[in-house]
C-alpha cells in the first residue's frame, strides 16, 4: 500500500481510497479531505468504496479472526500496510497509536515471525520494545484496607470533570488447598475410580449438551457457547469502553454509540470471543503469545501468586529458543494492550462455569490429566501405583472426565517432544468446585476430550504415575 498526503494540517480527515494508475494499476490509499467535503461518488470503485481511516482500522483488525478455522491469525500484508499507516498519519494523531498497536497484534500472531523479511522484523523489534509493556507484578490476594477520609471543611461543591477510569484487577480471594487421602494408590484402583466416574457421566453430558445448546454436536455447542459469553460480555459497559478504546475496534466514539449499533456490536465481540476460545484449542501453552497473555490473565484475575511465578519462568525458558523470538515482549504486550478485555473473558467464563456446576448436581469429580515429563520429573513416579506429589503447572490447566482421554493424550506428548507420559489424577469435593474455570459446555475446552479447565492452587498435591 501506497500513502500519500496533500497537506499535514489538523482539520483534515483520512479516508481510505484506490489511485488508479496506468503503470502500476489499481492499489489502495489515503486521502486527506476537509471535514465537510463531500465525498465524490466513483462507481469505478464499488468494491471498495472511499472510507474513513477509522473504518479501515477496524476491517484490518478483524482481519485478525478466522471465522472458518475459529482462530485469531496475523496477516503479513495488512500488517506492512498498518506500518506504513502509522508511519504517515502525524504525531499526536489519535488513531496512530491504534494503527502501532495493530500492527503489533497482527506481527505477534503470525505463525512464524522468522519469516518477515530483516527490516520489516527490525521494525517489529524496535517497536514492540518502544511500547514499553511490561508484566505485571504479583496478583494481590487480599484486600487492602481503605485509608480513613480525612475531615475537612464543609464547601460548595466544585464541578470538574472525571479522568477515565484505568482498568484494575480486583484482589481475588485465595484459592485453599484440598486435602487428598489415601497417599498412594494402586495403579488400577485409582484408574478405575475416573472410568466409573465417566461411565455414570457419558450420557449426561450428552444430555446437558443438547438441552443447552440444542444438540450435542461440537461445532454447535461451541457456536452456543461464544453466542452466550458474547451476550454477557456486551451487557458489560466496562467492557464495550475497554474494547473500542482497544486496536480491535475503531468504529465508535463512545459505548453508547456502539450499544445502537447492537448488530455490528455483537458480530465485532463473537469473532474476537471466538479466536479466545479457539486459541485454547490452539495449544495452551508453547509458543502462542496470545495464550500466555490469556494465562497471565488467569493468574492475575484469581490471585495465583506461585502459578504466576512459574508462568512467567517457562515463558523466558521458551523465549531461549530460536521458534518465537521476544515471546516475553509479545505477551507483556497482548496482556498489557488488551488487559480489561481479557480479565473480563475469563472472568464471563468463570461464571457461567460455576452457573453449570451449582444445576448439574455433582457431589464430586475425579479428573485427570496426561503429561509428557521429563526424566528428571518422572524420576520418582512409581509405574504400579499413583502417589502424592506437588506438580509443576500452569495457572490454567486442562483436564478430562475420562481416564483414556488423558492416557492418550500422555501418550501423544510422549512421542512428539520424547518424554515420559505420565498421568495426574485429583478428586475435587463440591465445596472446591470454585477451583474450575471452566467447561467444555461453559467456556474454552474440547467438548469430545472431555475437557474441564482448572486453576489448581500452589502447594497442591495430585496422584501421579508414570505410563507403560
Amino acid at each position: 500500500m501506497w500513502l500519500w498526503l496533500k497537506q499535514k494540517s489538523p482539520d483534515l480527515v483520512p479516508i481510505m481510497t484506490l489511485v488508479h494508475d496506468p503503470q502500476r494499476g489499481i492499489y489502495p490509499a489515503i486521502r486527506w479531505v476537509r471535514p465537510d467535503e463531500p465525498l465524490p461518488e466513483r462507481p469505478e470503485q464499488a468494491a471498495q468504496p472511499w472510507m474513513h481511516l477509522g473504518n479501515a482500522l477496524h476491517r484490518y483488525a478483524y482481519h485478525l479472526y478466522d471465522k472458518n478455522d475459529h482462530r485469531l491469525y496475523g496477516s503479513y500484508d495488512i500488517m506492512t500496510t498498518l506500518i506504513k499507516i502509522a508511519e504517515v498519519l502525524p504525531e499526536g494523531h489519535p488513531l496512530r497509536e491504534k494503527a502501532t498497536k495493530l500492527a503489533l497484534l497482527h506481527a505477534c500472531l503470525l505463525e512464524s515471525k522468522r519469516r518477515l523479511p530483516s527490516d520489516v522484523f527490525a521494525w517489529f523489534e524496535k517497536n514492540i520494545k518502544e511500547m514499553g509493556s511490561k508484566l505485571p507484578p504479583l496478583p494481590e490476594t487480599e484486600p487492602k484496607p481503605e485509608p480513613k477520609p480525612e475531615t475537612k471543611p464543609k464547601t460548595a461543591p466544585v464541578r470538574t470533570l472525571k479522568p477515565r477510569k484505568r482498568f484494575r484487577v480486583k484482589p481475588a480471594k485465595r484459592f485453599s488447598k484440598i486435602k487428598l487421602e489415601p497417599a498412594s494408590m494402586p495403579f488400577y484402583d485409582a484408574k478405575d475410580l475416573v472410568q466409573k466416574q465417566w461411565s455414570s457421566l457419558a450420557r449426561k453430558w450428552s444430555m446437558w449438551a443438547k438441552r443447552r445448546y440444542g444438540s450435542d454436536n461440537p461445532p454447535t455447542i461451541k457456536h452456543g457457547i461464544v453466542s452466550k459469553l458474547t451476550k454477557q460480555l456486551i451487557a458489560d459497559r466496562e467492557f464495550v469502553e475497554a474494547l473500542i478504546n482497544s486496536p480491535l475496534c475503531s468504529l465508535y466514539a463512545t459505548v453508547d454509540d456502539a450499544l445502537k449499533d447492537k448488530e455490528g456490536l455483537q458480530e465485532v465481540v463473537y469473532g474476537f470471543v471466538d479466536g479466545f476460545v479457539g486459541a485454547w484449542a490452539q495449544t495452551a501453552s508453547d509458543h502462542h503469545p496470545l495464550v500466555w497473555a490469556l494465562q497471565i490473565a488467569v493468574a492475575q484475575e484469581f490471585g495465583l501468586k506461585d502459578r504466576y511465578k512459574a508462568t512467567i519462568k517457562r515463558i523466558k525458558e521458551v523465549s531461549k529458543s530460536d521458534d518465537e523470538p521476544l515471546l516475553l515482549e509479545q505477551a507483556a504486550f497482548i496482556y498489557d494492550t488488551l488487559k480489561p478485555i481479557l480479565h473480563k473473558y475469563v472472568r464471563a467464563i468463570y461464571e457461567e462455569t460455576q452457573e453449570f456446576l451449582r444445576k448439574a448436581g455433582f457431589e464430586e469429580l475425579y479428573l485427570a490429566r496426561g503429561v509428557g515429563l521429563t526424566e528428571a520429573q518422572a524420576a520418582n513416579l512409581p509405574l504400579e501405583e499413583f502417589r502424592l506429589i506437588e506438580p509443576p503447572i500452569l495457572p490454567a490447566s486442562s483436564w478430562s472426565l475420562d481416564y483414556d482421554t488423558a492416557e492418550w493424550f500422555a501418550n501423544w506428548m510422549a512421542r512428539k517432544y520424547n518424554l515420559t507420559p505420565a498421568v495426574y489424577i485429583i478428586r475435587l469435593p463440591k465445596d472446591a468446585f470454585h477451583l474450575i474455570i471452566s467447561t467444555a459446555l461453559t467456556g474454552f475446552g474440547c467438548f469430545g476430550e472431555k475437557e474441564f479447565v482448572a486453576a489448581i492452587p500452589e502447594g497442591q498435591e495430585v496422584w501421579a504415575a508414570r505410563l507403560r
